[in-house]
């Protein structure tokens, strides 16, 4: 499952970094902050589990 977890990951900070620098100067969209949420669960799983 760690690996899995570090290739969604990946995915989801592409995707992010790619909105963040799509909506600099609009703020959050709803998607973006959709997607933060997730990054971050993620991110506590993958402490978890990996690091």
């Amino acid at each position: 499952p760690y690996l899995i977890i570090k290739k969604q990951q990946a995915i989801l900070l592409n995707e992010y970094v790619k909105l963040r620098v799509k909506n600099k100067n609009k703020g959050y969209s709803d998607r973006e902050l959709q997607i933060a949420k997730i990054f971050k669960t993620i991110n506590k799983r993958g402490d978890k589990v990996g690091n």
